[in-house]
């Protein structure tokens, strides 16, 4: 046995009074936690131990990648099964004798041409499985094994949690809430057979459960982590990254939040719920084990050490209890290189002023006079803008063939300046709008209907998938940035358009189904390996906060995958007018960056740098307020959330005002 694993079956004969101690209600409200009956668990090197776990072994890794780890796991009987990164699935047929390997959607990537889309969910059956956008069946198909569902649902959120009930199939999603289909036992069988493919019709049903309007005819739901249908036909869903616990009774249309203590006071990730009886349920998180009573809110808490003494050396486990009950662990796993940790250190703890290109131009003196106030550390200025034009002295080819070097000042002289005063000089590149590189032969966005796409208003965009675009433009110029002596490298409109008519966008030079985010995850893999440099990224506030990539493919944790900083555009104007609203006006400014913070810094997982834009400009003011308070509450609540640092958004006269308001 290996040392530091506690869980045998001798040992938990020991243990059994403990755990039942631990894991069960005080006033007998909770049955004590049954001892395993199927199962597995699997350690970070893909060695595995049964439910017995007294037999050591080790699933086929054979063309792994260095970062292939666990994202998901599931035992149904002598079914187990490993969801992967990026390599597929990991089945055993037989209990955990014998493991094989089974290809899921082959999509190859830039750094890795042998990727298959990481799974994100297994149902409790070991039938389905997620990937970001899409619902699988394993067949009895020799290949391939697993086979895409037909689903009327668009690639906007994520699919997080799946679960087939007795007629129905749960979907769970990033910020729509539950999807439902109808699913029967027929369809499933003529679909394994091979004979028809199953086609699902999801319908939304989410009265009762958490989330915040954006206006009066957008909802963000919370994300649902986890479903389970009990057998007497109660649907209980648990909600996060702040969990709760949610249910709705046979013949109810709406759901009743279950009261459970202490369950909300930190972030966390849950994997997986069940319940054979109202008095013994499990709710299974990343920080530990929640059992209790569906009728009672005081759960018992249990870390898994308590489980498992030696944690930390496994990616995952799924323990199938005697009496049905679930119980499932899953790691973060974490990859951070000791390059980009200091890329990161390097960025880390900074206060940034905009500039224009323009307003340095015309009022360089007063720029650098109020850089060397204490309460900057530096700024961020236009190196190319949103109308294609290069604002500096460029001599990459492609931007002077264009006609889109059109200077406003010397880099060398802005870098020289600003080094002078001891401050930091960020360089804002907008990628993908760009109206010059628009009329270059290949590289526009195409129209359904002939010629190029336009979206509102008069919008140009570029094809991501341009394969020149990275060997042509985009890694020349980083490359001439790094070499002009700048400090770091901001990326902004790194997305895919979402004004105007969208759907007829055509992309000349896509050769295979990426989502949007693996499109743009290969371009930014690209500039990433132009520099040595720290390197960010502007994303949209919802993007950093919600876990929605949505057509315009801005996924948090991929471009912090990639980046070292990523920066939400957290003003308070472009959130929706409903968002908040049950904070007065004064606390408003405050709680949204306390809780857009915290909420993405949570997502990050200390992988990436979360250093936000915060709004300077003045712009619905009667919702959210303006001036010193404003400011001041922006600042803060960006820090209580765990922000590291702040940019403020707006002309230079603001940048002004903030300051002196701040100084008083």
């Amino acid at each position: 046995m290996r040392p530091g694993f506690s869980f045998s079956m001798k040992m938990f004969r020991s243990l059994a009074p403990l755990i039942s101690l631990v894991l069960s209600c005080s006033a007998a409200t909770a049955a004590p936690l049954a001892k395993p009956a199927s199962g597995f668990a699997v350690e970070h090197d893909f060695r595995v131990r049964d439910a017995g776990l007294s037999r050591s072994g080790r699933a086929d890794t054979s063309g792994f990648a260095a970062d292939t780890y666990v994202t998901a796991t599931a035992a149904y009987g002598s079914r187990l099964l490993i969801g992967t990164s990026n390599r597929g699935v990991l089945e055993s047929a037989d209990g955990g004798k014998n493991w094989v390997q089974q290809s899921v959607q082959k999509v190859p990537m830039a750094l890795d041409a042998a990727n298959q889309r990481r799974v994100y969910a297994f149902d409790n059956r070991a039938q389905f499985l997620t990937h970001k956008h899409e619902v699988l069946l394993r067949t009895d198909a020799a290949t391939p094994a697993w086979q895409l569902v037909k689903i009327n649902l668009r690639r906007a959120v994520i699919f997080t949690a799946i679960h087939r009930g007795k007629a129905n199939l749960y979907l769970g999603t990033s910020v729509n809430g539950l999807e439902i289909a109808p699913l029967t036992e027929a369809a499933v069988t003529v679909a394994l057979q091979g004979k028809k493919p199953l086609a699902l019709k999801f319908a939304s049903s989410n009265a009762g459960l958490p989330g915040r309007p954006h206006d009066k005819s957008h909802f963000l739901y919370e994300e649902i982590q986890a479903i389970y249908e009990t057998p007497a036909g109660d649907l209980l869903v648990a909600t996060g990254p702040r969990p709760a616990l949610y249910r709705r009774r046979p013949g109810e249309k709406r759901f009743q939040k279950i009261n459970v203590e202490k369950l909300d006071e930190n972030f966390d990730e849950c994997t997986s719920l069940s319940a054979v009886s109202e008095d013994n349920a499990v709710l299974s998180c990343r920080r530990g084990i929640w059992s209790g009573s569906l009728l009672n809110p005081q759960w018992s808490f249990s870390p898994h050490t308590a489980i498992v003494s030696d944690v930390a050396s496994y990616g995952a486990y799924a323990f199938v209890a005697g009496d049905g009950n679930l119980v499932t662990y899953r790691a973060h796993r974490s990859f951070l290189t000791s390059e980009k940790k200091a890329r990161m250190q390097n960025a880390a703890n900074q206060r940034l002023l905009y500039t224009s290109g323009f307003n340095w131009n015309k009022r360089q003196a007063a720029v650098i006079k109020e850089l060397q106030t204490d309460f900057w550390t530096g700024l961020v200025i236009d190196v190319k803008d949103d109308n294609g034009i290069l604002r500096y002295d460029s001599e990459v080819p492609v931007a002077k063939a264009i006609g889109a070097v059109r200077p406003l000042y010397k880099l060398t002289d802005v870098v020289q300046k600003v080094h002078a005063v001891g401050k930091r000089v960020v360089v804002r590149l907008v990628i993908f709008k760009d109206p010059k590189l628009f009329e270059r032969e290949g590289y526009a966005i195409r129209d359904a209907g002939g010629g190029k796409w336009i979206g509102v208003p008069g919008e140009r965009w570029i094809d991501p998938y341009n394969p020149n675009l990275l060997s042509e433009y985009y890694v020349p110029l980083v490359k001439e940035l790094t070499e002009r002596g700048v400090d770091e490298i901001q990326l902004d409109y790194i997305r895919f358009p979402s004004d105007g008519a969208v759907g007829r966008c055509r992309y000349s030079h896509k050769t295979t189904d990426y989502y949007a985010s693996e499109a743009l995850e290969n371009f930014l893999v690209g500039v990433r390996g132009a520099t040595h440099l720290p390197i960010g990224a502007d994303i949209y506030g919802y993007n950093g906060m919600y876990r929605v990539p949505g057509a315009i493919g801005q996924d948090l944790e991929v471009y912090g995958r990639v980046l070292d900083v990523i920066s939400p555009m957290h003003y308070s104007s472009h959130f929706g007018d409903e968002y908040m609203r049950e904070y007065p006006q004064g606390e408003r400014a405050y709680r949204l960056l306390l809780l857009a913070l915290s909420r993405g810094v949570y997502y990050a997982q200390g992988e990436f740098v979360m250093r936000p834009w915060i709004q300077a400009f003045p712009m619905k003011n009667s919702l959210w307020g303006y001036g010193k308070k404003y400011f001041a509450d922006q600042i803060k609540g960006s820090a209580d959330g765990g922000g590291d640092g702040f940019m403020f958004w707006g002309k230079f006269e603001h940048m002004q005002l903030v300051r002196q308001t701040q100084k008083e």
